[in-house]
């Protein structure tokens, strides 16, 4: 039935004056949900890009004088116990050395040994010559001098060390009440008979130095430099923490942070490149780690967004009150909810054809097999097969966007048990068993005969290994292999999962577990499949396991991802 024409300019002011208000209304509180939610991803992101920026510090500084310092020594001067120019390298590097508390050196030369305890008072067997190494903060120069508790023990270790047959050892002493960590670089000479230790030359790490000094120092440094940089773009203070293995706080620059964080990093107490720990074979130390936390000043994060958005919410609600019967706000809104969109363009662009082409393969063998132009039962079969393996890829990547969506939203929660691994490996393994068949795959497998029993989420631990698997597959190319493996190593239970693909550079390998990350390639990489989601879920649930993963590739070389989720009981050494 026709409206009254007397009716139209009701309805042309109820257009322009309701719905305009209702769109900005609907609009605003729209945008304001998604940036509460981006600006606590926002903040979250910055608080772990702090946390890592002084991890990756810690390491850096702890990992230098090992080879910075050791093999830039002269090695003759070591072996003729020549201090003096020892020193002129301690005091180039003096910089570099904050947390080293001696210098130690010893040498089968007898002549400079006998000169050497002539002038430091040492006699044999305590002829390990200690060096006071020069600090920042402390006058330059060196003082030799010899420790009757400290010597003795630093011979005895480095001696039943050199055993090794190794340039670089690591090891731990305990002289009365302090707590030292020792590296040692062993100097061999060649003889037509054997290989013979000559001398060797390490430091010492007094622990308590680093707890009490280094630690606040550079704690200091880096939260003054935060400081500034959340003045010049008006981001809350951030604050950070030294959290030891046993997860109290060593040192923190502000609120406590043993409980309520945003971002954490990781670091080893170790004075060595972890990266160069094979060198260190068959002496390899026991690792502990500690962490970097941060977090905000006042509160955490997501406390601080949602503050900021009550204020924000009550401001626009006055604005659109006041903008009636206008349409610059809405256009304002519309303008702000587009440029939004735009951030996600690229995603749902992949995603849409992830999307449209498991859809397309549904429909075009369904009409095939309606129509009823199979040939034989056979071919029928087989268009059956690929319509459940494109469903089942199709429930796959609606079922990774949505379990993505719980992760951003922070409500994902997993009910933690004790279960047995094998089961959970096999049954992420066999969903995948259609395509691997489809697409000839060669499968090999390798299960520890014995139950692994650890504590974890079969759902979550499922959805890990899935994605690694189909991570494997979409990434294969032509050499269609695929292992899947399941050990222990004593105090972890450990995954492997590895495929004969396209491989990928090492400095892309650190980056493939950010959220909708695509490694560059040469090509071959842009060409396959995904969102960009799967690693990351992998990172998540991993990391609410207590888990760790890591990857090891080449270009060309394929990809072997390895997934270490700590055991019900370790293993006894055997």
């Amino acid at each position: 039935m026709l409206r009254s024409k007397a009716l139209r300019p009701v309805w042309v002011s109820a257009f322009v004056a309701g719905i305009p208000l209702l769109a900005l209304f609907a609009l605003q509180w729209r945008f304001m949900g998604q940036l509460r939610a981006s600006s606590t991803l926002v903040l979250r992101q910055a608080s772990d890009d702090a946390a890592e920026e002084l991890a990756q510090r810690i390491r850096r500084d702890f990992g230098w004088p090992a080879f910075n310092l050791l093999e830039r020594i002269n090695h003759a001067q070591v072996r003729a116990l020549d201090f003096d120019g020892i020193a002129q390298t301690l005091n180039e590097r003096a910089d570099h050395l904050q947390f080293i508390d001696r210098l130690f050196v010893w040498s089968r030369n007898s002549t400079g040994s006998d000169v050497a305890a002539a002038a430091t008072g040492c006699t044999p067997p305590q002829a390990v010559f200690l060096l006071v190494a020069p600090r920042p903060d402390a006058p330059r120069g060196v003082t030799v001098t010899c420790d009757p508790r400290l010597s003795p023990a630093i011979l005895k270790t480095g001696i039943e060390l050199a055993r090794l047959r190794s340039s670089f050892t690591l090891a731990s002493e305990a002289v009365g009440e302090r707590d030292y960590q020792t590296v040692y670089h062993f100097l061999w000479d060649q003889t037509e008979q054997r290989l013979g230790l000559s001398a060797f030359i390490g430091f010492t790490i007094d622990l308590d130095y680093v707890r009490t000094v280094y630690f606040p120092r550079v704690v200091a440094a880096e939260a003054a430099m935060e400081q500034r940089r959340d003045r010049r773009f008006a981001v809350p203070a951030l604050v950070l923490s030294i959290i030891d293995e046993g997860g109290s706080e060593v040192y923190r620059s502000g609120r406590s942070l043993a409980h309520d964080y945003d971002g954490e990093a990781r670091f080893p107490l170790l004075f060595f490149d972890t990266d160069l720990l094979e060198s260190l074979s068959p002496q390899r130390p026991d690792i502990r780690y500690w962490a970097v936390r941060s977090g905000y000043a006042d509160a955490d994060g997501a406390t601080f967004v949602d503050r900021q958005m009550r204020q924000q919410q009550a401001l626009w609600a006055v604005i659109a009150l006041v903008a009636l019967a206008g349409v610059a706000v809405t256009v304002r809104a519309t303008a702000r909810e587009a440029r939004v969109s735009e951030l996600k363009a690229d995603f749902m662009a992949s995603v849409s054809h992830e999307l449209k082409t498991p859809l397309a393969k549904i429909q075009l063998f369904a009409e095939t097999l309606e129509s009823g132009r199979t040939r034989t039962p056979e071919k029928a079969q087989e268009y059956y097969s690929i319509i459940r393996i494109q469903a089942k890829k199709l429930a796959y990547l609606i079922g990774t966007m949505l379990d993505f969506a719980k992760i951003e939203a922070g409500v994902r929660q997993y009910q933690i048990e004790e279960i047995s691994l094998q089961p959970v490996v096999q049954a992420a393994l066999a969903s995948f068993a259609d395509e691997l068949a489809l697409k000839a795959f060669h499968v090999e497998t390798a299960f520890a005969a014995r139950e692994i029993a650890i504590r974890g989420n079969t759902e979550g631990l499922h959805q890990l290994f899935a994605n690694l698997v189909s991570n494997a597959i979409k990434f294969s190319g032509d050499r269609r292999y695929l292992f899947v493996g399941v050990s222990t190593d004593g105090r972890d239970a450990v995954v492997a999962v590895a495929d004969g693909g396209i491989g990928m550079p090492r400095r892309e390998q650190r980056k493939i577990f950010r959220k909708f990350y695509r490694v560059s390639g040469d090509g071959n990489t842009t060409r396959a499949p995904g969102s960009g989601l799967g690693l990351a879920i992998v990172a998540h649930v991993a990391r609410a396991h207590g888990a760790s993963v890591s990857v090891e590739s080449a270009p060309g070389a394929g990809a072997r991802f390895t997934v270490r989720i700590p055991l019900l009981e370790p293993e006894a050494a055997g």
